[in-house]
């Protein structure tokens, strides 16, 4: 079980025991001056507002029997309980004297959203004010539960929160209502809880209060605990850095803190805390970032526009000043939001209160945010009465309609009077969020052209300084009719309402490899379409599900400033917070925080991000070594900045060589720790690669250059079984007179590689290529039990090149073992897919795909074998796959379920892409995309032989192939030389691709290239 809710607080640089003050009751919610956020499933329809009854504050819950057989609301906002082990909870409720109502439910939901129910029988001989409770004891099971099938073990995973009501009528013909007051928990048997102390609620802990950075554990029950257990701290590259045990008993009412040691380096820390009370073992992961805070400022935003999305309308005023501090601290400017019309003007006849936007819009304004405003959250009752959806079978695909069509003159009034409202106060504003997709707008682009031209109309006519967005659009193309209304939305939509928007606001969610070509896409549609205007990344990320949070804020570093290095004018990243617990949803780990604010290393990324590049201005893209980006900055108070990067997620080592340097060079992390460079005769080594990386060169005016012919070095080193190999470094000299060098070599693993070491002179301006022998062997010494299927880090060869006195750098080279394959299929796999790194999601980033999201080795994972006999290549690849999906033949089998096999060898042109098939009638059938120069490609397929099998029960299907290597052009003095190959495993579960895994780059994505593959030798 989890601990999940915080209870804090005490800090000391010594443990400390002491009082601590706790009620033993809890309000979990009381109805106040304003009306909480509800919602009413459509096919019960219910009224639910505030009311008065005998001077106490209660929501009115009413109904018509005749219409619905029950009432229920759920809670939109979050009323979320103390961790316990057993508690009381008491529920008020008014009663009519003539109650129609037989039994009350309060419905609980827990960490991943699974909802039960607890019924309390009415006493409908009493009227007025009643009291009702029922024990919640979170050891034993749910009475019943309902929600997502792959979370339903009716336990309660904690933390748990007050999820809605229902009421079951004794009545069944009448009109009825019954009054909701105050739920209250009485805590019986309270877990332990724990809080990280750091100085402030986001958890942040600034240089020069470290002292104050404590782990404080307490007792809210009523009864000693004996506690013992011990603490784990790690940093954002997974290192341990600290493991305490400890042990010792906490009275009722008291607490401990347990000082903690202090950090070295900027960046995000976890404590991961583990507590055995005797009753069971609990355990819990919290965070901290190490860092000066970006912010708050209380200058207007300037220059590039650093942004994050929020849902604050959401949550109770406490949470959402807690938000607003923690996106002020990371130095965002500007909150996107929603103009919240359905909780301004609920009903028609409502006179619009537009204190609901405005009293969040000053909390953040106190914290020196600007807000930028989508008006896309309408009431129902201004839907367009002749809507018809764009794709009627939507419903029945995703379970939802998507968002409807609107009235159009009912939002041009709302536009305009929200507006005239908040004039001076809003500037940017968009007309809506992600149109061309249909859970956003299930209706036609001329609807929405029409929505543009309404909007900007309204904007203008109430508020002429205001800067019109277009809709965020969610990508330069969508899967049509599947999820779009028109294959070009973007393009025919911003053609046609030419005028009627200042700014292009795009989202483009997922991985940077995959936001690149959408950018390059958006700059050729401004060009084709004459559009002379600035574009906005107002709502762009990547969830941490399956690529972890390092990666997460690895993306939003590449993302961002690609974007503005692409002309953008601001980036906003989606969003604060995550918005649940469930480390497998994709929509519950977006945030730079998570749900109950502790930070994430974007988080920390952010804030560095900021802190460096604040009003900086872009100059230029380098030309960088291929697989990489690189680009020129030049900070606010005059250094240069140069960020760089790999594209894909794993990055390799590389050596970068700057020119033109007379001042300081320093390598700053995502983080913001610097490391200093030397520097001589105007160069620096660089290495970059593995990770997102800005090189800050201060004290000059000139521009610094990015050179790649200094050092050149090979991406990897091959090491053949059977023979003796080479491979070269080149060495250049810019500078005006002759450089000695001294390069050394060796490898982690011990593999002998020769000269280990030697010394060469380099005349001035010339080119000087040193020659290394790479010895035959067998297989990488040190992981020779694991390779290749475990995936282990790869052996690398530390090279290290000194030009000259002060000029010295290593790099690492990794080393690429050729794997020997025998004449029979092997026991162990000979590759393996199944890690997050080798994961290609295709699906598009919007909650109503997030089911189909990788989650892990049962939902697509893969073990391929090899063997070579009698000229016989016999591939058998054993596919674990929840569910078989292939409604496509021939070319066009890799949308659906099927293996993509790649083979190339040094002595052919072009490649092999042939793809292997289970059908849906069961046959199987193999077929090609590509085949080398001058084979025929029929009649090579005619000889391969596939079978395939599928096991429903364990959810597999293996596909065994036997391809004769001849008839593929290859001969037996090339097979035992070495051929490339690469394997890659669609997914297909609702009609397309929606992800891929594969072994290596240059597969799957239209970037064909064997360079990266793995080599296999015949026996």
């Amino acid at each position: 079980m989890l601990i999940h809710r915080v209870v804090g607080l005490l800090t000391s640089l010594c443990l400390i025991v002491s009082v601590y003050a706790a009620a033993s009751t809890t309000v979990l919610f009381a109805p106040g001056e304003t009306m909480p956020r509800v919602g009413f499933p459509p096919v019960r329809p219910g009224k639910a507002e505030l009311a008065e009854y005998d001077g106490r504050k209660a929501i009115r819950c009413s109904w018509d029997a005749k219409e619905s057989e029950w009432y229920e609301f759920s809670f939109q906002g979050t009323y979320t309980l103390p961790d316990i082990y057993v508690g009381e909870i008491v529920v008020e409720l008014w009663q009519p004297a003539d109650c129609k109502a037989e039994a009350f439910n309060l419905r609980l939901a827990d960490r991943d959203g699974e909802t039960t129910q607890f019924t309390m029988l009415l006493d409908r001989a009493q009227s007025g004010w009643q009291s009702y409770s029922f024990e919640l004891d979170t050891a034993k099971k749910m009475p019943g539960s309902w929600g997502k099938e792959d979370t339903l073990n009716k336990h309660f995973d904690l933390p748990i929160r007050v999820a809605g009501v229902s009421i079951r009528f004794a009545d069944k013909e009448s009109a009825g209502e019954i009054g909701l007051g105050a739920v209250r928990l009485k805590s019986i048997l309270a877990q332990p809880s724990v809080e990280l102390i750091t100085g402030t609620p986001i958890h942040i802990l600034r240089p020069g209060d470290e002292a104050q950075l404590a782990l404080a554990i307490s007792n809210p029950g009523l009864g000693v605990l004996p506690i013992s257990g011990r603490y784990v701290i790690s940093d954002a590259w997974q290192a341990t850095l600290h493991d305490q045990p400890f042990s010792l008993p906490l009275p009722a009412g008291r607490s401990v803190s347990l000082p903690l040691p202090v950090p070295t380096k900027r960046g995000v820390y976890y404590v991961d805390i583990t507590l055995n009370d005797s009753r069971q073992e609990l355990s819990r992961r919290v965070s901290y970032s190490y860092m000066t805070p970006a912010g708050p400022t209380t200058e207007q935003p300037r220059g590039f526009l650093f942004g994050v999305q929020s849902h604050s309308w959401r949550y109770p005023v406490a949470d959402q000043k807690l938000e607003a501090q923690a996106m002020a601290l990371c130095g965002a400017k500007i909150r996107r939001c929603s103009s919240t019309w359905a909780q301004i003007q609920p009903k028609a006849d409502d006179e619009r209160n537009f204190a609901v936007f405005g009293d969040l819009l000053a909390i953040y304004e106190q914290q020196g945010l600007d807000s930028q405003v989508c008006f896309l959250n309408y009431p129902s009752w201004a839907r367009d009465p002749n809507w018809q959806p764009a794709n009627p079978d939507y419903a029945n695909r995703f379970g939802s309609r998507g968002v409807a069509m609107l009235d159009l003159k009912h939002y041009g009034d709302f536009v305009h009077a929200f507006m005239t409202q908040f004039r001076h106060r809003v500037t940017y504003v968009e007309s809506w969020n992600e149109p061309d997709l249909l859970s956003f707008a299930n209706f036609s682009v001329e609807d929405y052209i029409a929505i543009m031209k309404v909007f900007y109309e309204s904007v203008k006519k109430a508020s002429p300084e205001a800067r019109v967005l277009t809709g965020g659009y969610t990508a330069l193309k969508l899967p049509y009719p599947e999820r779009s209304s028109h294959p070009d939305h973007m393009a025919l939509s911003m053609a046609e309402a030419k005028g009627f928007y200042e700014i292009h606001a795009f989202h483009g969610h997922g991985s940077h490899a995959r936001y690149i070509p959408q950018i390059i896409g958006l700059r050729e549609l401004h060009r084709q379409l004459g559009l002379d205007i600035p574009w906005w990344a107002n709502e762009t990320a990547v969830s941490a599900i399956n690529i972890g949070e390092l990666a997460q804020a690895e993306t939003l570093f590449k993302k961002l400033l690609f974007s503005w290095a692409q002309g953008a004018m601001g980036y906003n990243w989606y969003d604060l917070r995550n918005d649940g617990y469930d480390p497998k949803e994709n929509e519950h780990n977006f945030g730079l925080i998570t749900k109950d604010f502790y930070p994430k290393q974007a988080y920390a990324a952010y804030n560095a991000l900021v802190t460096l590049y604040r009003e900086a201005q872009y100059l230029r893209e380098y030309t960088a070594p291929e697989g990489m980006q690189a680009y020129l900055f030049q900070a606010a108070n005059g250094d240069y900045l140069i960020p760089t990067w790999c594209i894909d997620f794993k990055g390799e080592e590389r050596l970068l060589t700057l020119s033109g340097i007379n001042g300081s060079v320093h390598a700053v992390d995502i983080f913001g720790n610097e490391t200093a460079i030397a520097s001589d005769q105007g160069l620096a080594f660089v290495v970059a690669g593995k990770a997102p990386t800005t090189i800050r060169v201060s004290g000059q005016q000139q521009q610094p250059e990015l050179v790649s012919n200094i050092i050149t070095a090979p991406q990897d080193i091959s090491v053949h079984p059977r023979r003796d190999g080479t491979f070269a470094l080149s060495l250049h000299n810019p500078t005006a007179g002759p450089l000695q060098a001294t390069v050394s070599v060796r490898s982690d693993n011990g593999y002998a590689i020769t000269p280990a070491e030697l010394a060469v002179d380099i005349a001035a301006g010339t080119t000087r290529q040193i020659d290394f022998s790479a010895p035959a062997a067998a297989a990488a010494p040190a992981a020779q039990a694991a390779a290749p299927a475990a995936a282990p880090a790869p052996p690398q060869a530390e090279i290290t090149v000194a030009l000259g006195e002060k000029l010295r750098q290593q790099f690492s080279v990794p080393l690429r073992y050729l794997t020997v394959i025998g004449k029979d299929l092997p026991e162990q796999p000979t590759f393996v897919l199944k890690d997050s790194a080798q994961l290609h999601s295709t699906v598009v980033n919007e909650p109503g795909s997030s089911h189909l999201f990788w989650k892990g080795p049962a939902d697509l994972s893969a073990a391929i074998r090899l063997a070579c006999k009698d000229g016989i290549l016999t591939a058998q690849v054993g596919v674990t796959d929840d569910k078989h999906s292939q409604p496509f033949t021939g070319r066009d089998a890799w949308k659906g379920d099927n293996v993509q096999l790649a083979i190339a060898t040094p002595g052919q042109d072009g490649m092999w892409e042939i793809g292997l098939t289970r059908l849906a009638d069961g046959q199987s059938e193999v077929t090609a995309w590509a085949a080398f120069k001058g084979v025929d490609m029929a009649a090579a397929l005619a000889q391969i032989i596939l079978t395939t099998t599928r096991d429903d029960e364990r959810t597999t299907t293996t596909y065994t192939v036997a391809m004769p290597l001849a008839a593929l052009g290859i001969d037996a003095a090339a097979a035992r030389q070495g051929i490339a190959i690469n394997v890659l495993i669609n997914d297909n579960d609702e009609g397309s691709r929606e992800s891929f895994l594969v072994i290596a780059p240059g597969l799957g994505r239209g970037d064909n290239n064997s360079s990266r593959y793995p080599v296999i030798c015949c026996e």
